[in-house]
């Protein structure tokens, strides 16, 4: 005798349809985590963009400011130059890239160039040698030197004002070599300008 079985397919039909739903469940969610990850990334990368466009603009502006400032500086410079007859004459170019290879800090003190303080946070120069003490305006006498150091500095000897300015006057020199060699300066001796000194006339 020959026994048939028989199966409804719709009493399988449900499980079958139930492992399909939580399968296209999972499916779903990987999709769901993969599309979340992607908006998360893609909102970070449009933050840091617009981070670095702002840090941009802001190195421009500084940039700008710096450049003024320098403008004017040398502008000065070439005009005391003029008028005392001392010789050479800075450009704005040269000087920029002296600042840019001494990172604009001040090379007595180290203080870097802070245009957001104002007059007294901005980086200017200084003829380490004074024009009064027959130092000239060439690059090679030139150092980046903040409002404080040079209001200090004034036309003082290098020695007296290394002293007062409470600078180590051999690491001074090492500094300004280590600047001269960036521009293809030769180095310099501290004998070499010691000897240039200005002692002002004292009134009676």
């Amino acid at each position: 005798m020959i026994t048939l079985s028989y199966r409804d397919p719709r009493q399988e039909q449900p499980l079958a349809t139930q492992q399909d739903y939580a399968s296209a469940l999972a499916r779903f969610a990987r999709a769901s985590h993969i599309l979340m990850g992607l908006t998360a990334m893609k909102s970070k990368e449009t933050h840091l963009t617009e981070l670095h466009e702002l840090q941009t603009q802001r190195e421009l502006a500084i940039s700008r400011q710096q450049r003024r400032t320098v403008a004017k500086a040398v502008a000065n410079a070439n005009g005391r130059a003029d008028g005392m007859g001392t010789p050479g004459k800075l450009e704005t170019e040269d000087v920029i890239l002296l600042m840019e290879m001494a990172g604009w800090r001040c090379l007595y003190c180290g203080q870097p160039d802070r245009p957001k303080l104002g007059l007294r946070g901005v980086m200017s120069i200084d003829h380490v040698i004074p024009f009064i003490a027959g130092g000239d305006n060439l690059l090679s006498n030139v150092v980046p030197c903040c409002y404080s150091c040079n209001a200090r500095k004034r036309h003082s000897d290098l020695d007296s004002a290394l002293e007062r300015l409470g600078v180590d006057a051999e690491r001074f020199m090492a500094r300004w070599n280590v600047l001269r060699g960036k521009l293809g300066l030769e180095p310099i001796t501290l004998s070499d300008v010691l000897g240039a000194t200005y002692r002002p006339k004292r009134s009676k």
